[in-house]
């Protein structure tokens, strides 16, 4: 059973973020359903998602958990994030605007929906470490930063 961290906001839609598994400091987890909506994905996009969540191809960065009594698929900040890029890049491309994905190939932080994710993600990570002082709150997101990735310096 998980409880939701938070609930923030992406393009109008409600995304929930949950502790991420596992001890120390970790960025929040997102529900899969919740960011599938808020992204508005095709049909195809939302089959890549899913087969790309799926504990299977995900490994450590996706897990079931129940909320509110019901299973919910949810997945890691960077794994949502590369879901993100990847799936923009990809619509673009399919639009036929080629400039535009070679763009945010280049800088994926140009993209309103990574930015309203990010500003989401961030309220989460402020639930989370609330009632630490700054300097607490900062070696926090410093040591799962180093987690996200891996363990690197």
């Amino acid at each position: 059973m998980a409880d939701v961290l938070h609930i923030g906001m992406m393009l109008g839609k409600p995304l929930r973020f949950v502790r991420a598994p596992g001890e120390g400091p970790r960025f929040p987890w997102v529900v899969e359903s919740d960011l599938a909506k808020a992204m508005n994905l095709s049909r195809n996009h939302r089959r890549v998602m899913k087969m790309m969540t799926d504990e299977g191809e995900a490994g450590d960065d996706a897990m079931i958990v129940r909320i509110d009594g019901k299973a919910e698929r949810c997945i890691s900040h960077s794994l949502a994030r590369g879901l993100m890029d990847a799936i923009e890049i990809s619509r673009l491309r399919e639009a036929g605007e080629i400039e535009a994905a070679q763009a945010i190939d280049a800088d994926i932080t140009t993209s309103p929906m990574v930015w309203a994710y990010v500003a989401a993600a961030k309220a989460a990570m402020d639930e989370q470490t609330k009632g630490m002082s700054d300097g607490e709150s900062f070696v926090f997101f410093l040591d799962a930063m180093k987690a996200e990735n891996g363990g690197a310096q």
